[in-house]
């Protein structure tokens, strides 16, 4: 069945979630995030979800992206398998996020 897919993020402390895809195999988001940090260097985390209406969220899989990629993007597009367990989830092929990531260090 279709999925109510949606994407949470994770940079250190600061996250932010994408609007719900109702019933979508292949959604786009097309959304902007700004995530402010400090401190430490952190991966990014992309934890793709199936929205519940009742109970949690479950996940789908999830995308790493290590902080030596997203302090080098420079607005540069990226894909990235989606990961489950380790593995990448194969359904008609390898599921991929694509991101346009930017990093701005305040001066």
């Amino acid at each position: 069945g279709a999925a109510d897919p949606l994407v949470e993020l994770k940079l250190g402390g600061a996250e932010g979630k994408t609007t719900v895809k109702k019933g979508e195999l292949e959604p786009v988001w097309d959304e902007t995030f700004e995530l402010a940090i400090s401190g430490a260097k952190h991966d990014l985390i992309l934890t793709v979800k199936d929205w519940e209406k009742c109970g949690k969220n479950e996940v789908m899989g999830f995308v790493r992206v290590p902080w030596a990629e997203v302090e080098a993007a420079g607005g540069a597009d990226s894909e990235h398998s989606i990961m489950l367990d380790g593995k990448a989830i194969e359904n008609d092929g390898p599921s991929k996020l694509h991101l346009s990531i930017s990093f701005e260090p305040e001066s």
